[in-house]
């Protein structure tokens, strides 16, 4: 992303994009292609690569193209179950980071690399590090230049309640990092800037809620404090803007947030919730922003498992995903609603996520899918706006 360090850069420069994308629609050619039945997490940054969880049965991450179709990686990951950690991508599109089995049967963190397959942080396990009976840690995020991840590691059996510390584990250096995170706190890294030296996600407060956080040059900074379960999600090339959800004191709802560095801090842009989130059960965080810098996406949660993906733009607000895509001549299946919107392109032409068939429900599979509205173009560089 390019550096959006004045406030109005930003505004401008999703102003100019919006504009151009709505002169566009009428000359788009969009188009939506299946990836099979699976959780696509993460795009490439020309979004011809995706990666994901499969959910055919084995939850193991994929790795697709659309000559290939989603491929699956292999690593046993299938017997980490869900919820352990996120499959992310390098910006080529030729790294993928995920929670895998290691030899010894416990789970990892691991970068699967095309033409050399996968890597992992541990074992051995460093002096700091006890594990249980089934894991040493787990992935959740991957650096653009695809060689440094970040998640947590485990830490039984060490002093105060915490059990685990956000961690880095670079694949040239072989070298396992915990970050700084204060006595008795455990914390999370979610993703890593394009050269690993900024890690954004989350770390505990003293009520044991979350709260967004930055570490760079081995310091740690809370860039929003709440007593609220918020986190950072995501971070640019540069390190200069990092985007997930902060507490809303307007509507006392976690909000999709957007942070950009300044010379005196973290500026806090707060972009909202999708109308009918219920106060105190819905909430809002953004998953991606396009490296132009104008156009973000995300997921929308109205109340406890119910919620739809969504695009936000300076003109528009934020729309519900399938609203946004309809309008640019998108058709989907009669029944199909969108569950999530994960990724966007560095151009923010191309996007990936899921949805499923909901006359099908309770049991409806997942359906992933990549779509690109072509008609998005000429988009202004934002250092020159």
């Amino acid at each position: 992303m390019k550096n959006l360090n004045e406030a109005n850069r930003w505004t401008l420069a999703v102003a100019a994009v919006f504009l151009v994308m709505t002169a566009g629609s009428a000359l788009a050619v969009p188009t939506i292609v299946w990836t099979g039945m699976n959780y696509p997490s993460a795009i490439s940054s020309d979004g011809s690569v995706v990666a994901g969880n499969d959910a055919s049965g084995s939850y193991e991450t994929f790795r697709w193209t659309e000559l290939t179709g989603a491929v699956l990686l292999g690593g046993n990951t299938g017997a980490t179950g869900g919820g352990a950690g996120i499959p992310d991508i390098s910006n080529n599109g030729l790294h993928v980071s995920a929670t895998v089995m290691a030899p010894d049967t416990m789970r990892t963190q691991g970068i699967w690399t095309k033409g050399i397959g996968w890597e992992i942080s541990m074992p051995p396990a460093p002096p700091f590090v006890g594990p249980d009976s089934q894991s040493y840690g787990s992935c959740w995020g991957l650096s653009g230049d695809g060689q440094t991840l970040t998640g947590f590691i485990w830490r039984y059996g060490q002093p105060g309640s915490a059990s685990a510390h956000a961690s880095t584990w670079n694949r040239e250096t072989g070298v396992l990092t915990e970050l700084n995170t204060p006595d008795n706190h455990s914390s999370r890294g979610n993703d890593v800037n394009e050269d690993g030296t900024v890690v954004v996600g989350w770390s505990e407060t003293d009520f044991g809620t979350w709260q967004p956080t930055v570490w760079e040059d081995g310091n740690i900074e809370v860039i929003s404090s709440s007593e609220w379960f918020t986190e950072a999600k995501g971070v640019s090339n540069d390190g200069d803007t990092v985007w997930g959800n902060a507490h809303d004191p307007l509507t006392d709802i976690p909000s999709a947030t957007i942070w950009n560095r300044t010379e005196s801090g973290w500026q806090e842009n707060i972009l909202g919730v999708l109308p009918g989130t219920f106060q105190g059960y819905g909430q809002s965080f953004v998953l991606d922003v396009a490296e132009i810098g104008n156009i973000a996406v995300g997921y929308n949660e109205f109340t406890w498992g119910s919620g739809t993906g969504f695009v936000w733009t300076l003109n528009e607000g934020m729309v519900d995903a399938k609203t946004f895509f309809e309008s640019y001549g998108i058709v989907f299946p009669e029944y199909f609603v969108i569950d999530n919107l994960t990724g966007i392109s560095d151009d923010g032409k191309k996007f990936c996520g899921f949805g499923h068939d909901r006359s099908l429900e309770p049991a409806a599979p997942p359906a992933g899918f990549v779509i690109t509205l072509d008609g998005v173009s000429a988009v202004p560089d934002a250092s020159n706006t």
